[in-house]
């Protein structure tokens, strides 16, 4: 398959789902009313939103602190009742944005049970990033019934991470202050000589095919 045109037919839908506010936010713009008297007619501005993305499923406790610190839109997880579920019901769903609402918070993007930004050695359900069917077949399943899932609560995004080593660093830098930043150097991490994961040694063109069967099942869904 040519990878061009398989991310001009799929990967441009897929980025209007995972950004559905970006998408709407245009959509709306592109319909508000000329602003009278300017060249041409310039569009309203549009307005920011602070957001954060919660660690962990929403509860009573964190969107007290979300709502006490101004914030508006959130990312966090569902709480799902079976932890041999990989996927959040539409009632569960429903239960975390009832939460939110109570603290005058919009559950923009919820977190994927699968697909998560850690190390494959760490994962309990690595086999859609080591391209390993029939397991992974049953996994994208489960990502598509969240998608169903998601829209039938009116939940707009969900958010994964299909990564074999997650979320790299090489070490700590120093920053404003007291802080220290996280940082990340190619040159160093292969200085410290870590072992392979079980992923092995995987090719460009593995991987590749690896994404576009996810993604060819999973976009048209989205759709």
């Amino acid at each position: 398959m040519d990878r061009r045109k398989f991310f001009s037919a799929t990967g441009a839908s897929a980025a209007a789902v995972a950004a559905g506010s970006i998408a709407g936010t245009s959509a709306i713009a592109e319909a508000a009313p000329k602003k009278a008297g300017s060249p041409g007619g310039k569009l309203p501005p549009l307005k920011a939103r602070l957001g954060h993305q919660m660690n962990g499923k929403l509860n009573e406790s964190n969107c007290s602190w979300a709502a006490r610190y101004g914030l508006d839109a959130i990312c966090a997880s569902p709480d799902v009742k079976d932890s041999t579920r990989l996927y959040p019901t539409v009632e569960e769903l429903n239960q975390m944005l009832d939460i939110a609402n109570k603290h005058k918070l919009k559950v923009e993007v919820i977190d994927s049970i699968l697909l998560t930004s850690s190390n494959v050695d760490r994962e309990k359900h690595p086999a859609i990033v080591l391209g390993q069917s029939p397991e992974r077949d049953h996994d994208i399943e489960a990502v598509l019934t969240t998608i169903k899932n998601c829209a039938a609560a009116g939940i707009r995004t969900v958010k994964y991470n299909m990564s074999i080593l997650g979320v790299v660093r090489s070490g700590k830098v120093k920053g404003r202050g007291d802080t220290l930043y996280n940082k990340w150097s190619y040159k160093e991490a292969l200085a410290q000589n870590k072992p392979m994961t079980k992923a092995g040694a995987v090719s460009e063109s593995e991987f590749w095919d690896r994404i576009e069967y996810f993604l060819s099942r999973v976009v048209p869904v989205a759709k």
